[in-house]
């Protein structure tokens, strides 16, 4: 007689937790990872290494229990069932990682190592289980520690290379101020996800750590720009169909038109903004689930692009990273590859430096953007408080005023 599949494995072990006075578990989450690395050197293989980890963790209230390993002792120890109350689980057995014949191809130039991530995860209520359904990622590592992020395998060819300039180049001298700069798809993901994405997060409103603390409904932008979080979109890393809380995804609105409408919410908080949850995230199987970003997508009735790039003075084509400080209202870019430009087309490329601004600048100063763009080659693993996660993004050029070079 064949075992019941995995998810009436898990939906037997939710009718436990539901039948045990003793247990009182809010949720637990299983998760099993598979990493698979490999390092080049000097465009050659240098060497692999495979990476495998799993565990489970328990939530009561707000206090959550952790531990390495998925057997039927660690699961009792963590739910207070009965090991033999425990149904025996066997997660699916992972796919085959990518033959390094095949990726390397996909590769952008300067490669210096690839990670291939497998990941599964399960959620057990005493009211529901289900499996997380999330893409197999890839991640590539370049020069000036460079990182792009895809979903794998790729619907079409990987986009972004590991701009910068030339060896031997010599760069522009910075513009000594402040000026219109046109952001590349990449670079505007950046932009756009540290404006709408970590401030729109519900625990960051509640706790007065937000730059839209009771702007809600208004118009923030003049522009009228759309943000939405699309975690179903499954060709982008931070895709998923069920939030770490076993609630469903859904594809949800923060700025309409240039008006914030959106929060983004897990189970306990989306009753304080009136939003529905489906938005918690866990960095890792000992971190607690946060309403977190997924997958940031942006549109307007933008313009092309080339009459943008004859409204700049510089064009960036490449972010390492940005923050936002929300006591200040001030945004920081770290710029890694950019060049200046010249009745729109480029000229002599630019040192790395740091783009600075204002929200209340921004409101007016993002003044147009270009067609809309494929997935974006960016850095998709978005920290928060020491926790890191995958993340997407589509994005247009965006032509923005007002920033000032550092």
């Amino acid at each position: 007689m064949a075992d019941p599949d995995p998810i009436t494995r898990l939906e037997e072990l939710a009718q436990r937790l539901k039948k045990s006075a003793g247990a009182e578990v809010d949720d637990l989450y299983l998760e099993r990872t598979v990493d698979m690395v490999w390092n080049l050197a000097d465009s050659a293989l240098a060497s692999r290494e495979c990476l495998r980890r799993e565990g489970a963790a328990v939530r009561r209230g707000r206090r959550l229990v952790s531990c390495d390993g998925l057997d039927r002792l660690t699961i009792a120890a963590l739910t207070g069932l009965k090991p033999a109350e425990v149904p025996h689980l066997t997660p699916p057995t992972p796919p085959p990682p990518p033959e390094w014949q095949d990726l390397l191809p996909c590769l952008p130039r300067e490669t210096r190592a690839a990670r291939w991530r497998w990941r599964w995860a399960a959620v057990v209520r005493p009211d529901r289980a289900c499996t997380l359904n999330r893409p197999q990622l890839l991640e590539v590592s370049g020069a000036r520690d460079l990182r792009l992020l895809y979903s794998w395998p790729p619907a079409e060819p990987l986009p972004g290379t590991f701009a910068g300039l030339p060896p031997g180049a010599q760069p522009a001298p910075l513009p000594a101020r402040v000026i219109t700069i046109l952001l590349a798809p990449p670079a505007a993901a950046v932009l756009l996800h540290e404006l709408f994405g970590h401030p729109c997060e519900a625990d960051l409103l509640a706790a007065g750590r937000s730059l839209w603390q009771g702007r809600l409904g208004e118009r923030v932008l003049e522009l009228p720009l759309t943000v939405v979080d699309d975690p179903l979109d499954i060709s982008l890393p931070g895709a998923f169909d069920v939030d770490d809380e076993g609630e469903p995804a859904v594809c949800r609105p923060l700025l309409e038109d240039g008006r914030l409408v959106g929060v983004l919410a897990d189970r306990r908080l989306a009753p304080v903004f009136g939003a529905a949850p489906g938005c918690a995230r866990r960095a890792h199987i000992h971190a607690p689930p946060r309403p977190r970003m997924s997958n940031l997508v942006a549109f307007s009735n933008g313009t092309a692009v080339e009459p943008l790039r004859h409204e700049a003075q510089v064009e960036v084509t490449e972010v390492a990273g940005g923050t936002v400080d929300p006591a200040s209202g001030r945004v920081y870019l770290a710029v890694s590859s950019a060049h200046t430009l010249r009745r729109g087309h480029p000229t002599r490329g630019l040192p790395p430096f740091t783009l600075s601004t204002t929200t209340s600048a921004l409101e007016r100063g993002i003044l147009a953007a270009g067609a809309a763009a494929p997935a974006v080659a960016a850095h998709g693993w978005c920290g928060k408080d020491g926790e890191v996660l995958a993340t997407g993004a589509r994005t247009p050029w965006l032509l923005v005023d007002g920033m000032e070079i550092r």
